[in-house]
């Protein structure tokens, strides 16, 4: 265990009260050293643009969480975003996606296809090619810039 971590930051983690609802603070203390969160957010990104380009079951689902991310001021994610993610958070036939069924979740984010693919390549590409770099993560705010403009934080 300590190749990953120090031993006193090991300690540390045995060591904490888990029955105390304040211990996931603790335990944020000590390992956000040994996290990279900007490969983490990039990864993460990806997965996700991954698997709506393969259109599956969870497509509505990530693309609501895209959105949400485009609203605390992921600018890149416009399209996946705003343009799909909204329509599902606030389909045109309901007033939310959970008031929807599992078929008329599945037709909606079917009607997407096979345009929002586009969209989704693009993110993908921006994000392997650099054009979009995660810079990192500070407190709650996702830091990304998108080349040639300066830094972005978000609250995500």
């Amino acid at each position: 265990m300590d190749k990953l971590i120090s031993h006193d930051d090991y300690i540390e983690l045995i060591s904490i009260d888990y029955h105390n609802k304040f211990s996931i603070v603790e335990v944020e203390n000590i390992i956000e050293k040994y996290i990279d969160y900007s490969k983490y957010y990039k990864n993460k990104i990806l997965e996700m643009i991954n698997i709506i380009i393969k259109q599956h079951e969870n497509t509505g689902e990530l693309l609501r969480e895209l959105y949400d991310m485009y609203c605390h001021g992921c600018d890149f994610l416009f399209d996946l975003g705003l343009e799909y993610g909204l329509r599902c958070e606030v389909p045109p036939k309901a007033n939310s996606w959970d008031d929807l069924s599992s078929e008329q979740k599945r037709e909606l984010v079917n009607s997407f296809y096979p345009r929002i693919n586009d969209f989704a390549i693009e993110v993908r590409q921006w994000l392997e090619n650099g054009t979009v770099k995660v810079l990192g993560y500070d407190k709650g705010n996702l830091k990304y810039i998108v080349e040639d403009e300066p830094s972005k934080d978000t609250n995500i």
